[in-house]
């Protein structure tokens, strides 16, 4: 039987995708305003401290992980929630976020893994000047 892979996780893709953008950001600017928001939770004594102070700074539960901070076509700038795969579970605030963002003129969406996020921020990039 063969070995079974295991599927790498949202960090994972995320980690790959910036470093993919750091690497694009010496021949295209654009590529290096795609930051990451760190509004992720955890479990134990020291990460409930650090929710607590992160919240008091101004974290949200459900934002969206990245934010290209590039206007593009009828866009302020394009954010992603990243996703592993197809079967993620898109959480109800999550959904909200998207929507408002949308809502809002920003290009908001769920992104399945470093492919289709790579394939997004090339696509968004693309409006340039349209």
């Amino acid at each position: 039987m063969p070995k079974r892979t295991a599927q790498p996780t949202e960090r994972q893709h995320q980690v790959a995708l910036i470093q993919y953008a750091r690497i694009m950001a010496k021949q295209d600017y654009r590529w290096g305003l795609l930051v990451a928001i760190p509004n992720e939770g955890g479990y134990g004594y020291h990460n409930i401290i650090r929710g607590k102070m992160r919240k008091a700074e101004g974290m949200v539960t459900d934002f969206p992980d990245l934010v290209l901070f590039h206007q593009c076509g009828p866009y302020h700038g394009l954010i992603i929630e990243m996703k592993r795969d197809h079967k993620s579970k898109k959480r109800p605030g999550q959904k909200w976020w998207i929507k408002t963002l949308n809502d809002e003129g920003y290009c908001a969406m769920f992104c399945h893994g470093f492919d289709e996020a790579k394939a997004a921020i090339e696509t968004y990039l693309g409006m340039e000047g349209k």
